[in-house]
């Protein structure tokens, strides 16, 4: 059985819902938040963010390295209700 429990996530400003199925990265896209990213897979650790509060969980396993505290974006979705992440990883325009 699939947990459906409604999360949040909370980039700087940005407050938005979120799916516990999708990758966080595609979601972020999806509202039209400009974060950086490459490979899409957990390879490359381009989208990498510093997790302030809050529980994710990877659908494929980095092999990208991440420093703790920090999470891949491309490959791990919310796994609590509310997940917040460092504004200080989103592109500069």
């Amino acid at each position: 059985m699939t947990d459906q429990t409604k999360r949040a996530l909370v980039v700087g400003e940005h407050i938005i819902p979120v799916a516990p199925d999708q990758p966080i990265l595609d979601q972020l896209l999806l509202r039209g938040i400009p974060v950086e990213y490459q490979c899409r897979s957990g390879f490359c650790g381009a989208c990498r963010m510093r997790l302030k509060s809050g529980d994710v969980r990877y659908l494929e396993t980095p092999i990208a390295y991440i420093n703790e505290g920090e999470v891949l974006t491309c490959c791990s979705v919310a796994n609590s209700r509310i997940v917040e992440l460092e504004a200080d990883y989103l592109k500069k325009e």
